[in-house]
């Protein structure tokens, strides 16, 4: 079976140059022939979980400088037109009388939905293995001083050397999917926002104006993009929060580990604080982000008329006025 994708590849060849021109799913011949067939299209398991067919590419950029021909093209699933159009299905799935606009969490939930569940298994993988490093360590350790057998002390050692490879290779793959999930999920929502600014009327964009629309289609859809990376922290953080009090309580006994829990819940009130305090200037932030780019978008678009009548210097100002607020508001949240 390790063959399976060497023949998959001849294959694919082989009906390029039967047919002359095109290729297997959509890839054409000079793509092939610049190889930039992607790769991970026909790698076997191994192969993905160690990333070892990037090696190619790894090793021609420490040669030379690599240049856009150097690039593999993206896997069908990660290009914008397949990724637009699974939420685009999913998007009127959720559309209803009530609701004629649709849910942007429900259609993300249901094009994501797997994969963001296999991600938080290997996330619950990941965080078992990350604990159960420490208890191997006491194992080992105490087999140190009862002067265990060789063989009992090796196995422990081989045991810690396996979990934490182990740890390693699932937390990649972890955020290789979220951060999969995080990119095409930005892609689509952003051929969304260009849908419908294909289907609104001269008056609704009028009443938006271009920084408007442009800061939806740049920094709004950006926000998507750090979503998955940080959802299952809601579930992750309370599930270590309970493993790390048994281990307290196993090796310090209860009340030490009461006191180390209690201090920790004292200083939540303090975090919530001072989170809702961030958050309120990160809102404010974003609206001064807001209304630069509306005004750099707006000089872009009218800089005839600006270069005509010599108003470079008034809307200079302006833009260097609202930017010095900005930054004041990125050194309060600093």
């Amino acid at each position: 079976m390790w063959c399976l994708p060497w023949l998959k590849r001849k294959a694919a060849e082989a009906e390029v140059a039967a047919e002359g021109y095109q290729a297997l799913d959509g890839h054409s011949r000079d793509s092939l022939d610049r190889g930039r067939w992607c790769p991970e299209e026909t790698a076997n398991p191994v192969s993905r979980v160690f990333f070892s067919f990037a090696n190619g590419l790894v090793r021609k950029g420490t040669q030379k400088t690599l240049e856009p021909n150097d690039l593999w093209d993206l896997e069908k699933k990660d290009e914008a037109r397949s990724a637009f159009s699974r939420f685009q299905s999913n998007l009127e799935a959720t559309k209803t009388a009530a609701d004629p606009c649709g849910r942007l969490g429900s259609a993300l939930f249901r094009t994501y939905g797997k994969a963001f569940a296999t991600a938080g298994v290997l996330k619950l993988f990941h965080d078992t293995l990350m604990f159960l490093g420490p208890v191997i360590l006491r194992m080992l350790l105490r087999s140190l001083d009862k002067d265990e057998s060789w063989s009992y002390t090796f196995a422990l050692a081989v045991a810690m050397l396996v979990a934490s490879t182990c740890q390693t290779l699932l937390v990649n793959q972890y955020f290789n999917i979220l951060f999969r999930i995080g990119l095409q999920s930005k892609v689509a929502s952003i051929h969304v926002v260009y849908d419908k600014l294909l289907r609104l009327s001269n008056a609704s964009k009028a009443d938006m104006g271009n920084g408007a629309i442009t800061n939806l289609q740049s920094n709004d859809t950006s926000k998507i993009w750090n979503i998955p990376q940080y959802l299952h922290m809601l579930w992750s953080g309370p599930f270590q929060i309970i493993v790390v009090m048994a281990m307290l309580i196993n090796v310090m006994n209860l009340w030490p580990a009461v006191a180390g829990f209690v201090v920790t819940v004292a200083l939540i009130p303090l975090n919530m604080i001072i989170g809702r305090f961030l958050g309120r200037i990160r809102r404010t932030l974003v609206g001064k982000t807001d209304a630069r780019i509306k005004l750099c978008t707006e000089v872009i678009m009218g800089i005839k008329a600006i270069k005509l009548y010599a108003w470079e210097d008034a809307y200079r100002s302006r833009i260097i006025d609202l930017r010095e607020i900005e930054l004041k508001q990125i050194l309060k949240s600093a």
